[in-house]
């Protein structure tokens, strides 16, 4: 925290998505991050997500992202490690930090345990700390003469937030006499809290599903009261409004499906 913002790497990030809330079973279809270090690039890296089920249209119209271009993409855990290395001793950068942050995070912290990054995000300093017309990544962008030519698309948006990053660093030096990450936090109003599942209320059964890649038989209640016994492969646990969610592939349904933790009755390993 009282590292020099010259001397700490930046690993801006962002994702696209098949929709907007994990916790209905959206999920990534694309990441790109990029590190940089005193204002430079040090590395890159960019990849589409097989996100196991099907791409919506009005999604695809956004990003021009379509479920075939996705079919033979890596799935996510095949990727999450060599993330993890990448954010290792970094600040995690985001614009609109909370939305790419409750898609990342769940899954990542099955195979890398949980992220304690410092994560600044540039929506909330352009809020606080500057006077834009409009705060979108893009109007910011187009406002600093930054281009905005592959707008909606991951990496696309990190060469934009990275070039946000950069100018809101050095007017903030300049300005504010930001000097540690910690000052720079101080501005946001705090380091952004990472989306983590209430860890009491999920069975070790189902923990230990999720970690070694086992298939479990549920035995879970709708919301309308109907029981219903379903075996699925569970991929993670993902949390909205202070209750958690099992995101699996359901495999009567043969597709991804979502279940209430609270509501699943009894828990099995097959």
């Amino acid at each position: 925290m009282k590292t020099s913002i010259d001397e700490i790497p930046f690993v801006v990030l962002d994702v696209e998505t098949t929709g907007f809330f994990p916790h209905i079973g959206d999920r990534m279809t694309e990441i790109a991050v990029m590190k940089i270090k005193g204002g430079k690039e040090k590395e890159r890296f960019h990849t589409l997500i097989n996100p196991l089920r099907e791409i919506p249209a009005n999604i695809t119209e956004i990003t021009g992202i379509s479920s075939s271009m996705v079919s033979d993409a890596p799935e996510f855990t095949e990727i999450a490690g060599r993330l993890c290395n990448i954010f290792k001793d970094s600040v995690i950068v985001c614009h609109n930090a909370a939305f790419d942050l409750r898609f990342i995070v769940p899954p990542m912290s099955n195979i890398c345990g949980r992220l304690d990054n410092p994560v600044v995000d540039t929506l909330l300093l352009a809020r606080k700390q500057f006077e834009f017309p409009n705060n979108s990544l893009s109007n910011i962008s187009r406002y600093l003469g930054f281009s905005t030519e592959n707008a909606h698309r991951a990496m696309g948006d990190v060469e934009m937030t990275s070039s946000v990053l950069n100018y809101f660093l050095d007017s903030l030096k300049k300005n504010k006499n930001v000097c540690s990450v910690e000052d720079l936090l101080e501005l946001q109003g705090g380091s952004i809290q990472v989306p983590y599942a209430e860890e009491g209320s999920i069975s070790p059964v189902l923990k230990k599903a999720i970690k070694n890649s086992r298939n479990i038989k549920i035995k879970y209640i709708s919301k309308y009261g109907f029981e219903s016994v379903r075996e699925v492969e569970p991929i993670e646990i993902t949390s909205y409004k202070k209750l958690n969610y099992l995101v699996s592939f359901c495999f009567k349904a043969s597709s991804i499906r979502v279940f209430r933790i609270d509501r699943i009755k009894d828990i099995r390993e097959i």
